[in-house]
């Protein structure tokens, strides 16, 4: 379950990893996917 919390130690998490920009940026939008469709899952 994606919570806003979640989210914002996901990119914490992210950020720290100093991970290739491309591969940052495609599991960002990958979780922000996720909370967009647990949010409309929750409506």
């Amino acid at each position: 379950m994606f919570t806003p919390e979640t989210l914002d130690t996901a990119l914490i998490i992210f950020d720290k990893a100093e991970m290739p920009a491309g591969v940052d940026m495609l599991l960002f939008t990958t979780a922000l996917v996720m909370f967009v469709i647990t949010l409309f899952a929750n409506v």
